[in-house]
């Protein structure tokens, strides 16, 4: 009814009510979610330096971070709460980074908060000016988050102490049944909360870093009445501010959260049973582009049109973790989708007061946080960044593992064939896997990948488009998701090339890429591949693909000209205009492949046996390597051995063309 009357109150109000950029503001988000993502980095840094300017900036003045910035009132005031569950964040930051403001801004906030804990040791709830100051249940269980963090990483005996303090006051005051009742906010509708869950998990906190005084036996003991309130699908009822029948996505990530902490301190398999079955349910109602109702019913039917960006950030943490404790894959990709949607809401640039802010909710106006970036959605946001990278790491360590013993090593130069669906399910996907294979290589290594244009279909077809010009700088690639990635990469250089562009990064990228549109032929003397041949340590690498797709067979045609076995080329020539760079064009020379002999070509599907014949050939030169990677077959030749190999085979009369009777007519040892 509240949120259907201001419904109809914002339909009657005019406009002009709004600040100029709060107009803005909405007037954008109407328009929809910008489709760029800045990326982990760049958000977390931006989100670190709101929370920063957040501390600096709190209408208060006192070491706590504002509630929010609202773009119609500014900044608030501090808020203990939220103030208490950043510093893990900030702590963890500052870690990472080797930061000694951040430590030091750490130390200010704790300082506050132990100024303003009541003797008993709970907290008050609401921002600091708030009315009436009582010692509550859910703040003080996010406060002693912090306090816990902070008594590990500074070791300060104050720290220590009011941790003890809270969390004795927390375990002291549940209910026989396993409920807090006795001290509720007076800032949320009356009755049992499900999401203090998330109360339970600063008892987990401080049991980690004091055992042996009950605080992890009351926060379990919180948990299982939690779960009597869980039903089958994962729901919770009880589980809201305001609204239990729609609870906000920001109490379900509560509520799971503290689940999935109660299984990291205890293990207990029911616990995480119970975790899944909620994470399967938010994992289906996520959209493919990320967006998670801001509300949700008793059956996972979305009971709101806004996206509250707090919830969809802790919920995509909360993936993380079932990923990492289940192993499916399933939840990280859900994860991804979830923080990526809150990433594309962030602005990496602009006024201090929004750059690196989190909105309560997208669209800016809907009915959560309105018009205000929240304190708590930025840390949130952080927290799930810099897991979504921790596993992205762990992955690429693992890949990189598999490539070393593939044989790949650093200051190689690698000619790529890939197909990513055939490694199995790799985090974060082709930009991941290019990382991976950055670091196999190192600074003196070389990516090389076939970023290939033909919007014809064919070499022929692309030809014979009416002014058709290919640009550098503005065509893509249709050659898989690996040499897109590569293809966003800053600072690649890529071939001039009509049909047959290719793309490079490292060492050797500029060299094998700059003389492509003055060869005589795409495969030609100055071309990519030749040059590649003439390399040491150079490698033609196959990920998840077969000995048939290899365009470096074609080296050996164009380098032995006429001296090859058949006629692979067309008579007919033709110059396709390309624009490089620097927007220069040139004139590029190009033939076609005889079309006939695509169909008893090395790569079509029926040419197995001469696919298996190449495999034999070259393992028996020992010159084919091969092994796993991912979960894929994977393997490399040494590009001049490939090379000299191919010329000797062709002089025999074999070729990539080469028939069944010619195949018998050479037999293998």
């Amino acid at each position: 009814m509240r949120q259907l009357l201001r419904s109809i109150k914002d339909q009657l109000t005019p406009q002009a009510w709004l600040a100029p950029h709060a107009l803005a503001a909405r007037r954008a988000d109407r328009r929809g979610l910008p489709a760029h993502d800045p990326g982990a980095d760049a958000v977390v840094a931006a989100c670190t330096a709101w929370l920063c300017a957040a501390q600096d900036q709190s209408a208060s003045a006192d070491g706590g971070v504002a509630r929010h910035f609202s773009l119609l009132t500014g900044w608030a005031t501090s808020y203990p709460e939220t103030t208490g569950y950043i510093v893990p964040t900030m702590i963890e930051l500052a870690r990472r980074q080797d930061n000694d403001e951040l430590h030091q801004r750490s130390r200010r906030m704790l300082d506050w908060l132990l100024a303003i804990q009541f003797p008993d040791g709970g907290f008050q709830g609401g921002r600091i000016d708030s009315t009436p100051r009582v010692p509550v249940t859910f703040n003080t269980g996010q406060i002693l988050l912090g306090l816990a963090a902070g008594a590990h990483e500074y070791g300060d005996l104050r720290y220590h102490a009011a941790m003890h303090r809270a969390a004795a006051w927390l375990r002291d005051s549940l209910d026989a049944d396993g409920c807090w009742r006795r001290h509720p906010t007076p800032f949320a509708a009356p009755g049992d909360k499900a999401y203090e869950t998330h109360v339970a998990w600063g008892l987990f906190a401080a049991e980690r870093v004091a055992p042996g005084h009950g605080y992890g036996e009351a926060g379990l003991r919180q948990v299982a009445w939690a779960l009597a309130r869980q039903q089958p699908n994962g729901w919770f009822a009880s589980n809201c501010l305001d609204d239990p029948k729609r609870p906000l996505s920001h109490t379900i990530g509560y509520a799971l959260r503290g689940v999935l902490e109660a299984f990291l301190l205890c293990r207990q398999p029911e616990l995480l049973a119970a975790a899944v079955r909620t994470g399967s349910a938010l994992r289906q109602a996520v959209g493919a582009d990320g967006f998670l109702p801001g509300r949700l019913d008793r059956h996972w039917r979305p009971a709101a049109s806004f996206a509250c960006l707090t919830g969809s950030a802790q919920i995509a943490h909360c993936m993380f973790l079932l990923y990492q404790l289940t192993g499916e894959q399933h939840y990280f990709e859900a994860g991804q989708r979830l923080i990526r949607y809150v990433r594309r809401s962030v602005a990496i640039e602009g006024p201090q007061e929004t750059r690196g802010g989190v909105k309560g909710a997208f669209p800016v106006d809907g009915d959560y946080g309105r018009f205000e970036y929240l304190n708590w959605a930025a840390k949130f946001c952080i927290d799930a960044n810099l897991l979504e990278q921790d596993i992205l790491k762990a992955r690429r360590a693992a890949l990189a593992a598999d490539l070393a013993r593939l044989g790949i090593a650093q200051g190689d130069t690698l000619f790529i064939h890939s197909s990513l669906k055939s490694l199995g399910y790799v985090e974060g996907g082709a930009g991941n896997l290019l990382l991976a294979l950055q670091e196999a290589v190192g600074p003196q290594g070389t990516l090389v990948l076939p970023t290939y244009y033909m919007p014809g279909g064919s070499i022929r077809a692309t030809c014979e488009l009416k002014d058709y010009v290919f640009d550098v700088r503005r065509h893509g690639t249709h050659t898989g998701r690996l040499p897109e990635a590569l293809l966003a990469v800053a600072g690649i250089h890529r071939s001039v090339h009509p049909t047959h562009s290719v793309s490079a990064w490292g060492r050797h990228a500029a060299y094998l890429t700059e003389a492509h549109h003055r060869a005589p032929s795409i495969f030609g003397e100055g071309s990519p591949w030749q040059r590649l041949a003439g390399l040491d340590n150079a490698k033609v690498l196959g990920l998840g693909v077969s000995m048939g797709p290899v365009t470096f067979y074609h080296a050996v045609e164009d380098a032995m000209g006429r001296a090859f076995p058949i006629q692979v080329w067309s008579e007919r020539s033709y110059l396709l205009p390309c624009i490089d760079q620097q927007g220069q064009r040139h004139e590029v020379p190009l033939r076609a492949f005889v079309p006939l002999l695509a169909q008893r070509r090395i790569d079509h599907p029926s040419r197995s046996d001469l696919r298996n014949y190449f495999v034999t050939e070259f393992q028996g030169a020992g010159l084919l390597h091969r092994n796993q990677v991912g979960m894929a077959a994977c393997w490399w030749i040494p590009a001049r051995g490939f090379h000299d190999h191919l010329w000797r085979l062709a002089k025999d009369g074999v070729t990539i063309y080469a028939t069944p009777e010619q195949l018998a007519a050479r037999p293998q040892v």
